[in-house]
């Protein structure tokens, strides 16, 4: 029997198409920036003079992503002749009730983050820096684009290359580790320290974990867009979200947020039913 991982098997594409579909997404996003920001000179330039820098790049950066969905959903239907569903779940049908469910856990674990953060005496660096004007634009653009811009990645890395890599190795540990270093390297295109780019690694495994023993990614997607959405929206260090952050993660944020990315894994494994043993 099929598992999420290793439904490219049954695709019988040649090299070439697979990397076409590694490609064609991204060249497709790069492409429809330019049209974006055209249109954003046209008609939104004169009424953004108060916007901060950041969220002018959001609205040029965001809406793309609508485009290099499509185009990978698209390549997964058309060019390799599969359901496009593959690419989200090995169930018959999406589930929702997963992705609501993580949504909540992963919300209530950064209330107990931000205790820890509260008692360990972080708080000294967190400040109130909410600016109607800055915010509201940035809250609009985050919540109509990040949740189609973190499925997008979900769908890229631990679908299309987690399937990929599942078609050519048996080893679910190297299939897991190699999709992360690729998500993580990705995210060097970013201001990111060592530390954060750690916390990107740890976040690649994490999801990784998931698709593969939870058989599909559901939990990985709802995962991933409340993320973001608390990265951009509440706390941060450019001047944008609710919360200005000035202390720079080091090794004792990290080794919290690994205890996180555990402590979640253990909540799904438990709740799930997921059996760590190899597929047939």
């Amino acid at each position: 029997m099929s598992s999420f991982l290793t439904l490219a098997r049954e695709d019988k594409s040649r090299w070439y198409v697979c990397l076409l579909s590694f490609i064609l997404p991204f060249a497709v996003q790069f492409v429809a920036q330019v049209p974006i920001i055209v249109i954003f000179k046209l008609f939104f330039l004169d009424y953004t003079y108060h916007f901060t820098t950041v969220t002018l790049g959001f609205m040029i950066a965001l809406p793309p992503f609508i485009f290099a969905f499509l185009t990978l959903v698209g390549c997964i239907k058309f060019l390799h002749k599969r359901r496009a569903l593959s690419i989200f779940t090995n169930r018959s049908k999406f589930d929702w009730n997963r992705l609501g469910f993580v949504m909540i856990i992963y919300v209530l674990s950064m209330i107990v983050m931000a205790a820890i953060t509260l008692m360990t005496g972080g708080a000294e660096n967190i400040f109130w820096d909410f600016n109607a004007q800055a915010f509201i634009p940035l809250m609009i653009m985050v919540l109509l684009f990040v949740p189609l811009q973190a499925t997008f990645e979900e769908l890229y890395f631990r679908g299309l290359i987690l399937q990929t890599l599942g078609k050519w190795l048996n080893a679910k540990v190297v299939i897991i580790v190699i999709q992360a270093i690729l998500f993580m390297l990705i995210h060097l295109l970013n201001p990111i320290t060592v530390i954060e780019l750690m916390m990107v690694l740890a976040m690649g495994i994490t999801f990784g974990i998931i698709a593969v023993y939870d058989d599909g990614l559901e939990l990985a997607i709802g995962y991933h867009i409340i993320n973001n959405i608390f990265s951009f929206l509440i706390i941060g260090r450019d001047g944008n979200s609710i919360f200005l952050d000035n202390n720079l993660p080091g090794v004792f944020e990290l080794m919290i947020f690994i205890s996180l990315q555990a402590l979640m894994l253990f909540i799904f494994a438990k709740k799930y039913h997921w059996k760590f043993r190899q597929s047939k």
